[in-house]
């Protein structure tokens, strides 16, 4: 490997440039204070010359480093020294999946397995609001000696937008293939994506791991280039590459339950030895001759994925006989645990109810409407209680409790997930029309499972549905306040985001009907903030103005909200931005909050930005030193004073004339 041409990075000694691509070059450092090995991403110089960017640097950096997960490379610090902008990282002593399969016998459960420890790591990232963006074998590490894999350069993508250069990171020794993994919609609008992009990128890494192929224009089944492929198999490959995005699997926890389950009917399939897959340097694209790629599902997949890929894409699974089942008796129902996710049986008998229509605006994966007696069917079996133990109470309350203890678990596990919104969806239809509080409290609780998940658009749907079903319910006002924090723009790089402007207005939108629908609800004040803050980042003088309305209506209207305070502050800040020029105002607004919220002067250093505005923007030296000396006099010892005593000792040495 080369020798580097920095030696020292913070806290970091370079080692030696282990990569180079056109976005990064790549160190192997060593973390003196730990003695640890770690691996350094360093950005191109022109990156640190940026403050706008460098501030996004820092503020999205820190959303990556949050990502905590086995299968994600974590983030250990970032930096910007010496004019460079650099992450640092776990290293890994291992191969990337191109360099891992070359060469390697390798068999159906091994695939398997790296590719279900791949979804893992997608589905964790994507319920936090990441997508990849780049998911390509090369950011697909496998450790020496194991099967354990770890995902790399989440959101490096982003950041190299961000600069106006969209190129990609790539290791030494590895063919850059970026292109080749991108979605449709990702090559139209590489920065307006959502986590189908990484199933698509995904499906084509499966395609390749069995095949050794890439798949390009009209490609031939899986099954076609390598018979030993099951067809069920071959559906789930063709089902992550179809074009459109809302006929892929939805999420990544979807695809990693169906990879798991849908070879174990095939007798001895999983250790099969997968013959075809080639190395990197001997991939090569087909043209499909005859059959088109399409395949129908009926016939060809095995009995297990008949029932389950229908389900994962939104289809109503395959049902027995109708019947009405009666709604069950109430039962105590144990705790789930999370390291076990139960399957589900395919449903025997239809309910009578039928779920009512959902907004148009979004689909819905969960179309059936089950009943009690149903989610208790999928469910463990119930623990018996012991001699002489209270009977539980009957009705409404004990189904939502019962299917509360299933919202409990860990939403982002499909299983679970898929056991309390069955659940809540039973309790909503058994006591919609005779105890419609508990029903209301179901459908709300049904969005904020997907919520939780990072199911944002099922979410969404579930709590237009609620306002639908339910117009003169208690909790409209928090499923209005959800819409608006589900359809504010968020995520890795958001600011990035081409749509975003859209996104922002819809959000604003929604977030005032919150506002003006229930003035007096605790999420009115909750919702102007919120405005407030998604009209600042339109950055134009029009945009502030709006938001200092925003937060004004907070101050006048709800001054003892938690946010006033800081409505107040946000008006101060805003006021002595140069776009707005209200300088005097500002330092009213400084006065305000300190007369009417004490308390807060410590954190926003009242005293000492009063001081600060008088002497920077209104050019009042003798104003500014009385303030300097109100700081020193009120608040001795403390940095603001100190602050205060050092500008205060600048302004006399610059009044006092040179001898």
């Amino acid at each position: 490997m080369q020798k580097p041409r920095i030696e020292r990075l913070g806290h970091y000694e370079i080692v030696e440039e282990i990569g180079r691509g056109g976005m990064a070059v790549v160190y192997r450092g060593i973390q003196s204070s730990l003695n640890r090995t770690v691996a350094i991403k360093v950005l191109p110089p022109g990156f640190a010359r940026d403050k706008e960017f460098i501030a996004r640097f820092d503020r999205e950096a820190e959303t990556i480093a949050r990502l905590s997960h086995p299968n994600i490379i974590q983030i250990i610090d970032r930096g910007s020294e010496q004019g460079t902008c650099y992450f640092v990282m776990e290293y890994v002593d291992g191969l990337s999946l191109d360099a891992f399969l070359k060469g390697q016998a390798l068999t159906f459960r091994q695939l398997i397995e790296i590719a279900t420890q791949v979804c893992r790591a997608l589905a964790y990232a994507h319920a936090k609001g990441i997508v990849h963006r780049d998911l390509k074998p090369s950011n697909i590490l496998i450790a020496k000696d194991s099967l354990a894999v770890k995902v790399a350069d989440f959101g490096l993508v982003q950041l190299a937008q961000s600069a106006g250069e969209l190129s990609t990171l790539t290791q030494s020794n590895i063919a850059m293939g970026t292109i080749e993994y991108m979605a449709p919609e990702q090559r139209r609008d590489a920065r307006n994506v959502d986590c189908r992009a990484d199933i698509f990128a995904l499906g084509i890494i499966l395609y390749e791991m069995f095949t050794g192929q890439i798949p390009v224009g009209h490609f031939k089944r899986p099954s076609e280039l390598n018979p030993e492929i099951p067809r069920a198999l071959d559906q789930i490959i063709l089902t992550c590459l179809e074009p459109d995005p809302a006929e892929r699997f939805q999420s990544a926890g979807e695809l990693a339950r169906l990879l798991q389950t849908a070879l174990g009917e095939e007798p001895g399939v999983m250790d099969r030895i997968v013959h075809t897959v080639k190395s990197a340097g001997e991939r090569a694209t087909t043209a499909m001759r005859g059959k088109t790629r399409r395949v129908a599902a009926a016939g060809v997949l095995l009995a297990a994925a008949v029932i389950a890929i229908p389900a994962a894409r939104g289809c109503r699974a395959p049902r027995g006989a109708a019947g009405t089942p009666p709604r069950a008796t109430p039962e105590e129902v144990p705790a789930v645990e999370e390291k076990t996710a139960p399957s589900i049986p395919p449903v025997a008998a239809a309910p009578t109810a039928t779920q009512p229509p959902v907004s148009a605006s979004a689909p819905v994966r969960d179309t059936a409407t089950p009943s009690v007696a149903q989610a208790r069917e999928a469910a463990p079996p119930r623990a018996s209680a012991p001699p002489g133990t209270p009977a539980p109470p009957v009705g409404a309350e004990a189904d939502f409790a019962k299917a509360e203890s299933y919202a409990a678990a860990d939403m982002t596990k499909e299983d679970l997930r898929r056991y309390a919104v069955t659940s809540m969806r039973a309790v909503l239809e058994n006591f919609k029309t005779v105890e419609p509080r508990w029903a209301e409290k179901a459908q709300m609780r049904i969005g904020q499972i997907y919520e939780q998940a990072g199911e944002t658009t099922l979410a969404l749907a579930e709590y237009r549905r609620l306002l639908d079903l339910f117009p003169q319910g208690s909790l409209r006002a928090d499923a209005q306040y959800r819409i608006a924090e589900c359809l504010k723009p968020s995520g890795f790089f958001g600011m990035l985001d081409l749509g975003r402007k859209e996104k922002r207005l819809k959000a604003i939108d929604a977030y005032d009907r919150v506002h003006r629908n229930h003035p007096a609800s605790p999420y009115a004040s909750k919702a102007l903030y919120q405005m407030g803050l998604l009209q600042e980042e339109g950055g134009a003088a029009a945009d502030y103005e709006a938001a200092i309305g925003s937060y004004e209506r907070i101050a006048r209207d709800y001054p003892a909200s938690d946010e006033a305070p800081h409505a107040l502050r946000r008006v101060a800040e805003l006021c002595r931005n140069r776009k707005v020029k209200q300088y005097e105002k500002a330092v009213r607004t400084y006065e305000d909050i300190l007369a009417r919220y004490p308390d807060r002067e410590e954190g926003f250093h009242l005293l000492l930005n009063i001081a600060l505005v008088k002497e920077t923007l209104l050019n009042d030296p003798q104003e500014a030193l009385e303030g300097y000396r109100r700081v020193i006099r009120e608040k001795p010892g403390t940095k603001d004073a100190l602050e205060a005593n050092r500008r205060y000792e600048a302004l006399l040495q610059a009044a006092t004339p040179p001898r």
